[in-house]
């Protein structure tokens, strides 16, 4: 060979084109698909198309919106997978009701090897949801460890009800659950899985009408948290406050492994509730973002804190 003839693709480690095909994943990211960058490269030679079939890393991740085409790929990705440990992100905004079936069908399928699952789901019914929840609390999630879910309701889209509406049921408690994330929708307080999570984020427009025992009696099944966030989402369309008036006693929420804690647009009621009730010893930052200027309570128990 001479020095300056270029060696074939075809003397290149398998391990290694894979390698270099898994960077292209990554980077294909800020592209809107993960495959962005991978497929091109795949049609450049039969050596190269055969090497990316058979490694079933490289098809993981499972994109689904509301293309048709992108349930088609996501099946294509789901039988060449093997049994990978899969990412999958569902966004569905048109016309749910002529795809429950089919999501319901592929979440079923590969529920026992999904790791994180991503979901972004607006609902024109009761009869739509019921049958999807009614569903997917009879998958076994097995191996699922991030969970985030976005809800629309179209006929609960009132602040003062929709995440109380919301209430989902959760994986049961022999899935590793690690973190967990809802936006317009709330957990049952009595799902077994809570005491897994090191992580939880919920985000609503409407945290000023929850019951506060709603809220306590969820922190207090996530007894192992290290990171807890309560995100406020749209209050300019919320009207009333989040009022502790003639409430029975509230019993202090112990969470020893606690270390961060942030509030975003959230109540000043709500947020003095929280850090009265709320025991940490082990916390090491407290973020405050309130929609208004701190009443006196709160600023109080604030500064105590920083303290």
């Amino acid at each position: 060979m001479e020095d300056n003839q270029l060696p074939s693709i075809l003397t290149v480690p398998p391990e290694v084109i894979i390698n270099i095909f898994e960077y292209l994943l990554v980077d294909s990211a800020p592209l809107g698909s993960p495959y962005a960058g991978l497929l091109p490269v795949t049609q450049a030679s039969s050596h190269l198309r055969q090497t990316a079939l058979s490694a079933p890393s490289l098809w993981s991740t499972i994109e689904i919106n509301d293309k048709p085409s992108s349930f088609n790929f996501a099946k294509l990705c789901l039988a060449r997978s093997g049994n990978h440990k899969l990412d999958i992100s569902i966004r569905v905004l048109k016309k749910i009701e002529i795809k429950i079936k089919g999501l319901l069908a592929l979440l079923e399928y590969a529920s026992s090897r999904i790791r994180s699952l991503s979901m972004k789901l607006s609902f024109t019914g009761a009869e739509q949801w019921d049958q999807w929840w009614d569903s997917w609390k009879g998958f076994h999630y097995g191996a699922l460890e991030e969970f985030n879910l976005e809800v629309w309701r179209r006929e609960v889209m009132t602040a003062a009800n929709h995440a109380l509406n919301n209430a989902i049921p959760l994986p049961d408690g022999t899935s590793p659950l690690r973190s967990l994330i809802l936006v317009h929708a709330s957990p049952l307080p009595s799902s077994p899985v809570l005491s897994n999570l090191a992580v939880l984020k919920l985000a609503s427009a409407s945290f000023w009408s929850w019951p506060y025992r709603h809220l306590f009696d969820v922190l207090r099944s996530s007894n192992n948290l290290e990171e807890l966030e309560l995100r406020g989402v749209g209050l300019d369309t919320c009207q009333g406050s989040y009022s502790a008036h003639n409430l029975p006693p509230i019993p202090r929420v112990e969470h020893p492994k606690l270390r961060r804690l942030t509030f975003v647009g959230v109540e000043n009621n709500m947020v003095a509730q929280v850090l009265t009730h709320l025991t940490a010893p082990n916390l090491e930052t407290v973020s405050l973002e309130t929609p208004k200027q701190l009443k006196s309570d709160v600023q109080f128990i604030w500064n105590d804190l920083q303290n």
